[in-house]
């Protein structure tokens, strides 16, 4: 019976290990700039931590609206151009302006520069005539352009997980299989 019992043990562990651990995380996006607001989400590849380059971030889908025009950018017809500090938690997705310097962006904008309709943009610019940096937002639809601005080596949250977030249906499964076997095992040992 204790033989039965540690291997229960070990196959709840497993069930519940797999519920505990998303191979992705998607970040609900709710943010407002002027007229233009952007909802929608970004989907990292489930790393918990802070990186550049956007390696994390696998898909997108991003809805702009101003009030007469919407515009949705996904990862199919737009890109996500990363050079700023992207920090993902359990549950939010933030970025950290650099604390100066025209450096860091990130840009999520539909193919091709020149026809974009829709822009979503994060970065710091020096101001020469006054000699400071300046952390920048913006979004834009067509030719309507909708700054805020924030401090250099401030975070600024872009995505929260839903608090009623439901584990994936595979996680469910082996959950599921899991308790299944350890109640077949324990009842083959008891008719045993």
């Amino acid at each position: 019976m204790k033989k039965v019992a540690s291997l229960a043990l070990l196959v709840l562990a497993f069930g519940t290990a797999s519920v505990c651990s998303a191979s992705t995380i998607t970040y609900d996006v709710n943010l407002t700039f002027g007229d233009i607001s952007v909802t929608g989400d970004i989907v990292t590849d489930g790393a918990i931590g802070s990186w550049h380059d956007g390696l994390s971030v696998v898909d997108w889908n991003l809805l702009f609206n101003n009030g007469t025009s919407t515009v949705d950018l996904t990862s199919a017809n737009s890109y996500f151009d990363q050079g700023l500090v992207l920090t993902a938690t359990a549950t939010q997705l933030a970025i950290t302006f650099p604390g100066g310097g025209n450096t860091g962006i990130l840009d999520v904008e539909g193919n091709g520069y020149a026809d974009s309709n829709a822009q979503l943009d994060f970065g710091v610019e020096y101001i020469s005539r006054g000699g400071y940096y300046l952390g920048y937002e913006y979004a834009k639809i067509g030719n309507d352009w909708q700054y805020s601005y924030a401090d250099p080596g401030s975070t600024q949250v872009i995505g929260a997980v839903p608090t009623s977030a439901t584990p994936e249906p595979s996680s469910i499964f082996l959950l599921v299989s899991g308790l299944a076997g350890m109640g077949g095992m324990i009842r083959r040992k008891l008719k045993a």
